[in-house]
């Protein structure tokens, strides 16, 4: 009976150190399949944040350019306002150029037409004068 007992003992033992492998080696599949699966999520993550990186550097990029764009059609804008207040100031500038002309040419002419009728009254003087004259020395 004791050596029936010994050989129960054993058979358990048996199956207690089978028992023990199996289980050693399911915590070491377990283990490995944890770290596989760890790799994959941290690769997959990686992954997913390169592709956050490059969509963000994309997106500034693209708001860059499309603020760029603004600044330069916003200059193209002042330049021409500028362009324009100036030929604005210019045609005012020629306008006011233009007035005195014309102010001055009327005061030329006035005083040309003053002068032409000083002259036609001189004229008009010599020729009495002369004809005055005449008279008198045929007479």
């Amino acid at each position: 009976r004791a050596w029936m007992l010994e050989a129960e003992l054993q058979k358990h033992r048996e199956e207690i150190g089978g028992l023990q492998a199996g289980h050693e080696e399911m915590h070491r599949r377990s283990k490995e399949e944890l770290g596989r699966k760890h790799l994959e999520d941290t690769q997959r993550w990686h992954l997913d944040l390169s592709q956050h990186h490059r969509d963000e550097k994309d997106k500034l990029m693209s708001d860059h350019s499309a603020r760029l764009l603004h600044v330069e059609a916003e200059h193209r804008s002042r330049n021409e306002m500028a362009h324009n207040l100036r030929n604005h100031e210019s045609e005012g500038k020629i306008a006011e150029l233009e007035r005195r002309h014309a102010d001055e040419k009327q005061r030329l002419q006035g005083e040309l037409a003053w002068h032409q009728e000083e002259k036609s009254k001189m004229y008009g003087m010599h020729s009495q004068l002369s004809t005055k004259a005449e008279a008198e020395r045929t007479a």
